[in-house]
């Protein structure tokens, strides 16, 4: 389930973007990634900063932006993805997460510019 949030370093950048909404889990100044199980605050002392699924960051990005972009199969035989960002084309030779997750940089750079 871990492989489903942002990694450390797109948390913090998507903080800095303005991320703050309720996520399942939170990171430590560690990086270390816990998983909350309960709503009481008082274990997870020493967050950092919360720790958004993957879908969870791009839907912000998405609405607090107003980017086009997809992750999408290209169309042969082979397991290869490609991403888009407003119209421009990045390919990828990984797994459909691994894609997303390049996609999900690629914005987060792009916004920060």
């Amino acid at each position: 389930m871990k492989n489903l949030f942002v990694t450390f370093e797109q948390a913090l950048e998507l903080k800095e973007l303005g991320f703050n909404e309720e996520c399942l889990g939170l990171y430590h100044s560690d990086g270390e990634l816990v998983i909350k199980k309960t709503k009481s605050q008082e274990q997870y002392h020493g967050q950092i900063c919360t720790a958004p699924l993957r879908q969870q960051a791009l839907s912000f990005i998405r609405n607090k932006y107003h980017v086009e972009f997809a992750v999408a199969k290209i169309h042969n035989e082979s397991n290869d993805y490609h991403f888009h960002i407003d119209y421009e084309w990045y390919f990828s030779e990984s797994t459909y997460e691994e894609t997303e997750n390049a996609c999900l940089n690629k914005l987060i750079e792009l916004i920060k510019k």
